[in-house]
């Protein structure tokens, strides 16, 4: 069975020196983000100092217990209405977990507790951080598991390895703030553009040199295409005007207008919904009834399409390249990093299901107008949960889709 040798999503790019560079840029978009540390006070100030510079070098603003104070001092702790006010300032809320519940600040609660309740209720980012240290109090453990079963924690169990979960958080925000591109032959945006219905201007800082060795090929009129997360469909571009400068060692600037193409028209779903195809059976068999093969249509052909493109890998059939998903190679390289693996798998599944070559009867569903990926659960390195939104042209509704995607140990 076919399996890509080289999987082209580059890899988040490696700050490994912060201070060598120039992060003005950078700056202008971490300096928004004021991170609210929170923790056990007495016995963690060694953590807290570790996570605080880190978010520092990236230029994020840092508050907490100890505002106005030197990491590691023995000021006691803030009464309730000072440490929600600089909660609320904050947009996100790194918690750190240990062996130790704390002492209660209200009824039944924690001050670590309480501050994640309150960023839960104003929305906050999250970056959780729990000890794989033990013993741990029955309090303590039931807030880890409300943890576990609603966020992505990462695991510590050493002062290197917090300050690796945290740099992982931060590239991941990066990402998604819109400052590095992630590619595969065309291009995909995360977001940190402005979009019309008529055109895209991009302005960001990244140190990816692939970013900027695909940029640099482009000019005037080059056409090219991107998946629009908002949209929920891979668009085409034209490029108006693009401007790449380098600042620093390491650090490029980019500039760009891009002209979207007319949106191809689809299919109303009436007219597919229609056409019969043969049935196949979960495990990918031709379905049988009483001797006859089973034809399905409408609805009940949606499940099966989306099934063969998504476990299909692309470029596994020769005569249609595009063909399938890559969603086995970002599983096996990136379910590590649920954070940046939701993402791309979001991307994924728009481009396999959008992505148009030649002509309107090569999209897998023709009457497809637009997907919203809603939830994205259970990421291992060989299988993933997904719900779909799919939304026809003509249908009032959509059909909303849940599928699990796997591959043997084969694939």
């Amino acid at each position: 069975m076919f399996k890509p040798a080289n999987f082209s999503y580059p890899k988040i790019v490696e700050y490994s020196n912060p201070s060598d560079l120039n992060f003005d840029n950078l700056k202008q978009i971490t300096k928004h983000y004021p991170v609210f540390l929170s923790s056990r006070f007495f016995g963690m100030e060694h953590f807290r100092k570790i996570v605080a510079k880190k978010f520092e070098e990236y230029g994020y603003p840092v508050m907490g217990w100890e505002v106005g104070e030197n990491f590691g001092s023995t000021q006691k702790r803030q009464p309730r209405n000072v440490y929600l006010d600089s909660l609320k300032k904050s947009k996100i809320y790194c918690g750190i977990l240990d062996i130790s519940y704390g002492p209660e600040i209200i009824e039944n609660c924690s001050a670590t507790e309480d501050e994640y309740n309150h960023a839960i209720k104003w929305n906050h980012e999250l970056c959780l951080l729990i000890s794989n240290n033990s013993p741990k109090e029955d309090k303590l453990n039931r807030l880890i598991n409300a943890w576990k079963s609603s966020h992505t924690i990462s695991i510590f169990e050493n002062p290197a390895s917090i300050e690796i979960a945290v740099e992982c958080f931060i590239k991941n925000h990066l990402l998604q703030s819109g400052l590095n591109w992630i590619m595969l032959g065309d291009l995909i945006l995360s977001s940190g553009y402005r979009s019309t219905t008529s055109a895209l201007s991009i302005n960001f800082s990244t140190t990816n040199i692939s970013v900027i060795e695909y940029l640099q090929l482009l000019n005037s009129g080059s056409s090219l295409g991107f998946i629009d997360l908002a949209e929920g469909r891979r668009q085409e571009v034209v490029v108006e005007e693009i401007s790449i400068e380098k600042k620093a060692s390491r650090l490029w600037s980019i500039e760009a207008q891009l002209l979207k193409k007319t949106h191809t028209p689809r299919i109303s779903w009436n007219d597919w919904s229609q056409l019969t195809d043969i049935g196949v059976t979960v495990d990918g068999d031709l379905a049988i009834d009483s001797g006859d093969m089973v034809l399905v249509s409408g609805r009940s052909r949606v499940p099966q399409i989306i099934k063969t493109y998504l476990n299909c890998n692309r470029g596994e059939w020769v005569l249609r390249p595009q063909f399938g998903s890559n969603l086995h190679s970002i599983l096996s390289t990136y379910s590590g990093s649920p954070d940046l693996a939701e993402l791309l798998i979001k991307f994924d599944v728009i481009e396999s299901l959008t992505y148009q070559s030649g002509s309107e009867s090569r999209l897998p569903i023709p009457c497809l107008d637009h997907i919203l990926v809603s939830k994205v659960s259970n990421i291992n390195s060989m299988s993933v949960d997904l719900e779909i939104n799919l939304f026809m042209k003509d249908l009032s509704s959509p059909i909303v889709h849940t599928a699990k995607i796997q591959w043997n140990g084969e694939r």
